[in-house]
C-alpha cells in the first residue's frame, strides 16, 4: 500500500541531539509531529520507524531513540502529503519547525516535516483539520522498549 503518514512523539525531557549530518540541537520537552510518505510499502516504512533496533538512516530515527512514538496515523494515497500538511501545519498559532531541513532535506518547498506541537491534546484536533479524520492512529505505543518488531500490530487494510 502506498501513502503519507504522521509519527506523533513526545519527547519527556528537554535534550540536546546530534541528528546526522544536521548537526546537534536542542529539543523542547513537548509533542512533535513528522510527517512522511511510503510509495513502496506504507507498512514496511512504519514497521521501521516503531523498530526500536534500527540503523540510524533517516533524520527521524535520531529523534527516535530519544523521544517515544505514542501515534502513527496514516492515509492512502499516490502521491507524497507530508510537504502539505508541513506547511499547514505551520500555519497554526504555536506551531513551529524546529529544525530547518529535518526531513526535508531534499524538499524545496518545506523548512521541515518535523513540526513542535505544544501539547499532545492539539495534535488530534491539528491532525483531524489536515484532513486525516479518516486515518485512524495505528498504534499507542506503550511497549516501545521491545525488540521483537512483529509486537508491533501495523494493520492498515
Amino acid at each position: 500500500m502506498k501513502g503519507s503518514y504522521a509519527l506523533v512523539l513526545q519527547l519527556s525531557a528537554t535534550c540536546e541531539l546530534t541528528i546526522g549530518k544536521l548537526g546537534t540541537f536542542p529539543f523542547p520537552s513537548g509533542c512533535y509531529l513528522y510527517f512522511g510518505s511510503a510509495l513502496n510499502s506504507l507498512e514496511g516504512r512504519l514497521r521501521r520507524h516503531l523498530r526500536p533496533d534500527k540503523k540510524l538512516h533517516w533524520h527521524i530515527d535520531y529523534l527516535s531513540r530519544s523521544a517515544k512514538i505514542v501515534q502513527v496515523w496514516w492515509t492512502q494515497s499516490n502521491t507524497r502529503q507530508e510537504c502539505v500538511w508541513s506547511q499547514s501545519a505551520l500555519s497554526h498559532r504555536g506551531v513551529i519547525a524546529p529544525i530547518r531541513g529535518f526531513g526535508s532535506s531534499d524538499c524545496r518547498h518545506c523548512p521541515s516535516h518535523l513540526i513542535y506541537v505544544p501539547s499532545l491534546e492539539q495534535v488530534g484536533k491539528f491532525l483531524q483539520k489536515l484532513k486525516l479524520e479518516s486515518a485512524d492512529p495505528v498504534v499507542d505505543q506503550n511497549t516501545r522498549n521491545t525488540q521483537n518488531t512483529d509486537d508491533f500490530e501495523i494493520s492498515l487494510s
